[in-house]
């Protein structure tokens, strides 16, 4: 395995993350959807390593972008994780994490995360392809 215990667990992961941290059902589903892509499904070493292949300059842009810090009392309140403290080398080898910062980076840059699954294809397409600053720019 690439990052999770099994696919039924990281699907379950995708939601948790998506409906209990950030509230959003869409999320959970966009954030499968990427896991799916990135790693089919921890199945396959993705690019980056981790579940959703977060590279070392695609973090310090996250890091770097004024929207991505504003979950961070969000993401503390119901994880207990500060955003500020994670640090780069753990988002490969912890599936929670990888999908946090990746669901805050996807709300940090669209008002509301689709629900159609085209739409989201194409947000995730944009974000991966294109590792703009913000994906409105791209």
């Amino acid at each position: 395995m690439h990052g999770s215990l099994s696919p039924d667990i990281l699907k379950t992961q995708c939601h948790a993350v998506g409906k209990n941290v950030f509230g959003s059902k869409a999320l959970g589903r966009l954030l499968w959807e990427l896991v799916l892509k990135q790693s089919n499904a921890g199945q396959s070493k993705s690019k980056h390593g981790g579940v959703c292949s977060v590279s070392y300059s695609l973090w310090m842009q996250m890091q770097r972008h004024h929207q991505f810090s504003r979950f961070s009392k969000r993401i503390f309140k119901e994880t207990g994780l500060a955003l500020e403290r994670i640090q780069f080398q753990s988002l490969p080898t912890c599936p929670e994490l990888s999908l946090i910062v990746a669901a805050a980076w996807f709300m940090a840059n669209v008002d509301v995360i689709p629900r159609c699954s085209d739409r989201q294809a194409q947000l995730i397409s944009r974000y991966w392809e294109n590792y703009s600053p913000s994906i409105h720019a791209a």
